[in-house]
């Protein structure tokens, strides 16, 4: 599909009620996969059932997508952005009203947030510190790594914060819904966003109704929202027709601060606004030192946690596993080293992008570039969690990148577990071999997003 096919009003787009018919039934089955999952439990039975409702979910969001881009005529997409918007809405309801069921991480929020508030910073004392017993309760057993003091950035303790003040009673409640409303928000902006470049709106079905998202941020309730939200508005406020660097730099340094995949796309950000870069790479430096500040009596802890989980944690890895039993034939212990071949990459890739130019129609250059160089990062990295995935997924709204898309779909395998708690090895191979045997197709007929990538030097670089 051509950046031509993808805008609104597609000469082979249909206008009768039908296509608005088919949105309503594939959304009702994705809102009945929502219920089914929300009363499961966290257990082995439990988790197979929730994975195999996700990826029978999967080619239902398809159809759905493939039916919205059919909806043209200004009635009938407004029925359908009204149909996208409430079946969004009821997918997340039944589940932000359940407890977190495959992750323990909002539990871990609950507690940092529960700290702030006690005056007490997260990142000096880990929550098994005896001076802490105090303020113990029921959800500190399912707190995870008590041992180790905070490792989230500045900015999403100040969510955690702003989340357990407003219902220390319900916290898990509070933040689902705190969080919910900005999951909500990037639906908002993304058709926001569709509409200025000149696209279909209703392609943001693509993030409200992906099984992915639905089910890692809202029955989950992990933090990825705050930071996607946040890299959405810096990407809105950088192609605004005013352009204000600084506004750009203030979200832009949020995104980082809430969780730092965003620092691979502030280069991106910077080319689209006018003014100097590196003024902008300063305020953005500013704003996190300034943020960070109020936790910096931490001292040597601050980052020690962060530090520990990128030096020794390695879960549901791509391309980075592939270096590691590559490099294990000549090194003792291949795990630095792989780290060392998997960043030498990613900042290859980096530069690569932010020096070349990129063809897309209307599209600014930042939001095929944001989804290369995440999805980049995610290939390399050591651990790629399902809800991390979840940053791409918007980008998708603009870039039909079939192959991504479709792992999107298949990463929640990784969810599964054997007996002794360790991921099934066959997990690995059904994720990854479709995807980059779709990626070498892709590659070698030159299709979306490839065929944008030009051996231009971009002059704005």
């Amino acid at each position: 599909m051509s950046p031509a096919d993808s805008k609104t009003g597609g000469a082979k787009a249909g206008t009768g009620i039908g296509w608005l018919i088919g949105l309503v039934v594939t959304g009702a089955a994705l809102i009945a996969m929502s219920f089914e999952i929300g009363p499961l439990g966290a257990n082995h039975r439990d988790e197979r059932v929730f994975v195999g409702v996700a990826l029978a979910g999967f080619p239902v969001f398809l159809l759905a997508t493939a039916l919205a881009r059919r909806v043209n005529g200004g009635i009938a997409v407004r029925r359908a952005i009204f149909v996208i918007v409430t079946v969004a809405v009821l997918m997340r309801l039944p589940l932000w009203l359940e407890p977190p069921k495959f992750s323990t991480d909002m539990y871990r929020y609950v507690w940092e947030g529960k700290m702030i508030n006690n005056g007490v910073n997260p990142f000096r004392y880990p929550p098994q510190d005896p001076s802490l017993a105090q303020f113990r309760d029921e959800l500190y057993n399912s707190v995870c790594f008590k041992n180790l003091a905070a490792m989230y950035p500045a900015v999403a303790e100040y969510f955690f914060a702003l989340a357990y003040r407003i219902c220390p009673l319900k916290p898990l409640l509070s933040f689902k819904f705190l969080f919910g409303g900005l999951d909500l928000g990037v639906i908002a902006l993304l058709m926001l966003l569709l509409r200025r470049f000149r696209r279909r709106p209703q392609d943001a079905i693509i993030y409200a109704w992906h099984p992915l998202v639905v089910t890692q941020l809202a029955l989950d309730g992990h933090l990825d929202a705050i930071g996607i939200f946040l890299l959405l508005l810096a990407i809105f406020l950088a192609t605004s027709p005013v352009r204000r660097g600084f506004s750009v730099a203030i979200a832009t340094a949020a995104s980082i601060g809430a969780k730092g995949y965003s620092i691979l796309c502030a280069a991106f950000l910077a080319q689209e606004i006018r003014g100097r870069k590196t003024i902008f790479a300063i305020q953005v430096a500013l704003c996190l030192i300034a943020v960070t500040l109020p936790f910096v009596g931490a001292g040597s802890r601050l980052f020690a946690s962060l530090i520990w989980y990128g030096e020794g944690w390695e879960k549901n890895a791509g391309l980075f596993r592939l270096i590691r039993l590559a490099l294990s034939a000549f090194a003792p212990d291949p795990r630095m080293p792989t780290r060392i071949v998997a960043g030498t990459l990613l900042l290859a890739l980096l530069i690569y992008l932010v020096w070349c130019r990129i063809h897309a129609g209307d599209l600014p250059q930042v939001i095929p570039k944001c989804l290369l160089i995440l999805a980049g990062f995610l290939l390399v990295s050591p651990v790629v969690y399902p809800w991390y995935v979840c940053w791409t997924v918007p980008f998708l709204c603009f870039v039909p990148w079939r192959s991504w898309l479709l792992f999107t779909g298949l990463v929640v395998l990784s969810t599964l577990h054997n007996a002794r708690g360790h991921q099934p090895g066959w997990v690995v191979l059904v994720e990854y071999i479709p995807f980059l045997a779709g990626l070498a197709v892709e590659v070698w007929t030159g299709s979306a997003p490839f065929r944008y990538l030009s051996d231009r030097w971009d002059s704005r670089g």
